[in-house]
């Protein structure tokens, strides 16, 4: 899985749980396509989280996960859909 660094503030950002990501918060376009997972770190190359590569209006991609070699399965999606129907319900 290709590792992605983000500058200062996007690190900053995503340890806050914040899950888009935008072209400017990377330091060097990736090499990997849309559809892709990558591994997002900081400056330091310190792992910060999975992310899915999609190139949408204003993003490049989403945080899928704070775990280490998560990967995109049918059960973590649900749980991810979940979650956002659950938080639109409060």
């Amino acid at each position: 899985m290709e590792q992605v660094k983000l500058k200062r503030w996007a690190s900053r950002n995503v340890r806050n749980g914040y899950p888009m990501i935008i072209e400017q918060d990377v330091v060097k376009k990736p090499q990997s396509e849309e559809g892709d997972l990558v591994e997002l770190v900081d400056s330091e190359g310190k792992f910060l989280a999975v992310a899915y590569l999609g190139n949408e209006k204003k993003s490049a991609g989403w945080v899928i996960s704070r775990e280490r070699g998560q990967m995109l399965t049918d059960e973590l999606l649900l749980s991810l859909f979940q979650k956002a129907k659950d938080y639109r319900k409060t």
